[in-house]
């Protein structure tokens, strides 16, 4: 599991309200059997809350199957994403994106010509295996939001698009980025 904790400085609480306390003693002479005590107090006790954030990844890297001709056929790969995991106590979005405008390329055998220029637009993900499918983009796109929560989670599911005539033989891979946002 990978994950990620911030906090920032959010607001006060006072649990025990009265008097400032200055230092004080209580001894023999202050004890009153009839009470059973000595009593000293009021005693202010405070705490500063932050925003506090965690999000958590099931897996640090997908790897999609190896294209047979009914996939370049079908036009797609397909496999499961991680699930991802936020725990806020703060409003909070989780944003994906792609961190190059294209996927590396690398020749799997000797000889091979990968293409160089396959965009990151052909990863296409959703949140559900028969949801709507998004290309990748640069930059940050919305894939959920919520409140406060203890625990909130999203799986994703990933596609790559496939052209006989454009995906030449090669290594394919793209950095995807889940960010966590809390306003």
């Amino acid at each position: 599991m990978t994950g990620w904790r911030g906090a920032a400085l959010l607001t006060t609480v006072l649990i025990v309200g009265g008097a400032e306390a200055g230092a004080q003693t209580c001894d023999a002479d202050g004890y009153r059997p009839s009470a059973g005590a000595c009593a000293i107090g009021p005693i202010p006790i405070s705490v500063t809350i932050g925003k506090v954030a965690e999000v958590t990844v099931s897996s640090a890297s997908t790897a999609l199957p190896t294209p047979t001709n009914a996939d370049f056929d079908a036009g797609i790969i397909a496999a499961p994403g991680p699930t991802v995991s936020v725990r806020a106590n703060t409003p909070w979005s989780l944003q994906i994106g792609a961190t190059t405008a294209v996927w590396t390329a690398a020749a799997s055998a000797p000889g091979q010509s990968p293409r160089a220029d396959k965009p990151a637009s052909d990863l296409l993900w959703a949140t559900a295996v028969g949801g709507t499918f998004r290309p990748l983009a640069l930059g940050s796109t919305l894939v959920r939001a919520g409140s406060a929560t203890a625990g909130t989670a999203t799986a994703l599911f990933y596609r790559a698009l496939l052209a006989w005539d454009a995906d030449p033989p090669g290594d394919y891979a793209i950095v995807v980025s889940l960010t966590l946002v809390t306003p």
